[in-house]
């Protein structure tokens, strides 16, 4: 799977369409996703535009269980918490 280096922005192309780009040199440089301007469609933009901070730090979520679980029990809590952060990095990365 390709990943789209972030950060991710919004960019109004019309008064309802909006793209999430990514920017390099100043300047819009590649559409991620282009969305009509509605609420919940808004609502799903957010969580696109900030989708690779997201990933990374669920990233370093992870790290910190792995090492945690080097130095002490872990929780149930924890244990429930690290397979919530696993399973949606699985899901950001794999392959369809």
């Amino acid at each position: 799977m390709k990943h789209t280096k972030g950060p991710w922005y919004f960019v109004y192309e019309l008064p309802n369409l909006f793209m999430i780009c990514n920017k390099k040199e100043d300047k819009f440089n590649e559409v991620i996703c282009t969305m009509c301007n509605n609420k919940q469609e808004y609502d799903n933009a957010k969580l696109i535009a900030a989708a690779p901070d997201m990933l990374e730090a669920l990233l370093a979520v992870n790290k910190y269980f792995v090492d945690l679980q080097n130095k002490c029990a872990l929780t149930s809590h924890d244990k429930r918490a690290w397979k919530l952060t696993a399973k949606a990095i699985k899901r950001a990365t794999q392959d369809e």
